[in-house]
């Protein structure tokens, strides 16, 4: 698995790894953990471009190795009174 966390065409950053966790709370977080071990969370606020059906099919991504084009975004989060910084899922897409 190739580790890489690069700007894509479009300005989006990009991930490779694999989905660990799967969470629901307010909004959809996936977990990522990439080659070198180090895991980051990932943020379905927007519609996500993939070939995947998200809303049937987000809780089977569990397990399988992905790349992840996102961005970050300074969200407000009121509990702290400060903005935090999101990664926002933007795209998705099976690897080999």
């Amino acid at each position: 698995m190739e580790n890489r966390k690069q700007r894509s065409k479009a300005g989006d950053l990009t991930e490779v790894g694999k989905i660990v966790q799967i969470s629901r709370e307010n909004f959809v977080k996936f977990s990522l953990k990439n080659s070198k071990g180090k895991t980051a969370s990932f943020y379905w606020l927007t519609f996500v471009s993939t070939e995947v059906d998200l809303q049937s099919q987000y809780r089977d991504l569990k397990g399988k190795q992905v790349k992840i084009g996102y961005q970050r975004q300074e969200l407000f989060d009121p509990q702290l009174q400060e903005y935090r910084s999101f990664n926002v899922l933007n795209s998705l897409e099976f690897v080999e």
